[in-house]
């Protein structure tokens, strides 16, 4: 597991910075591909970017793939096989289900030595595949997966490789953390207007979606609607969302727009909204099909999905309390049993500051152990008042 790591410099922070405006520009696929070896490989010290379509089953504790959108730095062998290698990847489905973050590292957040185990156990089971032929990619591993928690099929994996066997420490998990939003929010970006133009018309893909979306342009004005939307709002084509989601929908995208981030870089930007209509709460999702400064200043893909899952009510309970994004952060932390002075590691912030934020999250929540609230979040225990 990773030891303390010194804290995050401002060389580091500035490489986030750096990072997130790179990412920010890219509007194609092979833009993504040029970032890739100029931005990340050096200041991650990496072998291996992977941008994949997945599936993770929290029921099972399944993990597959469907394919890669991006495969930087593998052997067309290796892309052959780790489709049917992930499935014996059991340790990372396992964390993500028993946990609420979305950036887990092998060293960190779970043991080298089981996903060691897991890949000789791939080998073992299939003995067509000689191992030391296959290249450095499978002599040995240590990785980061980061997720969209509004899309587990969205995933960025970061990895290293023999001759690399240096373990992931706090400080990348960290800056791995910092990125995800946006790494994350471009390659949807990128991915489904690259898909896009397979269709004759954004409408029928819209309205064949079992999904509520809408496209809708920067003033809230919708350009078209699927039933599933209108039935929610009554919005219609020609229509303006209610005037308190264009506000929100506004402030959201703030958070992707160049130059945005740098005033909150210390946190993680929260990646995760919530519309209330009538007595239900709704997630929104939103991704960008133009950039801003083209006609219209673009429009935007929003999507509404009812907030009924386990992860969703945990998230809401904290926006209901009024969390700030790092009391949401170190109360995800709380839930996971990290202590304090882990806590402080992770988050390069003092223990004392950690002491006085999670005084603030057990008044929030008018509880006054972790236990306690840990039973609330994780059982979902919370009455959602708002």
């Amino acid at each position: 597991m990773a030891t303390e790591s010194p804290s995050l410099c401002e060389d580091d922070y500035l490489t986030v910075l750096k990072i997130i405006g790179a990412l920010q520009k890219c509007e194609t696929k092979k833009d993504i591909e040029l970032l890739i070896p100029n931005e990340l490989i050096r200041p991650f010290n990496l072998q291996h970017v992977s941008f994949v379509w997945t599936n993770i089953d929290l029921n099972t504790k399944t993990f597959s793939t469907s394919g890669f959108f991006i495969n930087y730095g593998a052997s067309p062998e290796e892309i052959a096989i780790v489709p049917k290698l992930l499935t014996y990847v059991r340790s990372y489905p396992e964390k993500i289900a028993s946990s609420l973050r979305t950036t887990i590292a092998y060293d960190v957040d779970i043991p080298q030595a089981k996903l060691e185990e897991e890949i000789n156990l791939f080998f073992k089971d299939h003995p067509q595949h000689n191992r030391k032929e296959l290249g450095n990619g499978f002599r040995s591993r240590r990785w980061i997966g980061m997720l969209d928690p509004d899309n587990s099929g969205l995933a960025v994996g970061f990895a290293r490789h023999y001759p690399n066997e240096t373990p992931f420490t706090f400080r990348e998990l960290r800056m791995a953390d910092l990125i995800r939003p946006t790494i994350l929010h471009t390659m949807k970006y990128v991915a489904i207007n690259e898909e896009l133009k397979n269709y004759k018309s954004l409408s029928k893909v819209l309205a064949e979606s079992i999904t509520a979306m809408a496209m809708v342009n920067s003033h809230g004005f919708v350009v078209f609607a699927n039933d599933g939307f209108q039935q929610i709002l009554n919005a219609k084509q020609g229509d303006f969302l209610p005037k308190d989601l264009i506000t929100l929908l506004q402030e959201r995208t703030d958070i992707y727009s160049p130059n945005e981030n740098g005033g909150e870089i210390e946190s993680t930007p929260e990646d995760w909204t919530f519309y209330d209509v009538d007595d239900t709460a709704y997630r929104l999702s939103w991704t960008k099909l133009k950039r801003p400064g083209e006609p219209e200043d673009g429009c935007w893909l929003l999507r509404m999905k009812t907030a009924v899952d386990p992860y969703s009510k945990t998230l809401l309970a904290m926006r209901n309390a009024k969390l700030t994004r790092r009391e949401t952060e170190i109360a995800i932390l709380v839930c996971d049993g990290i202590e304090d002075p882990e806590i402080s590691s992770r988050l390069f912030i003092s223990e004392y500051t950690v002491k006085n934020h999670v005084s603030s999250i057990f008044k929030k929540f008018n509880v006054n152990k972790r236990i306690q609230l840990m039973t609330l979040l994780k059982n979902n225990e919370v009455k959602n008042e708002n």
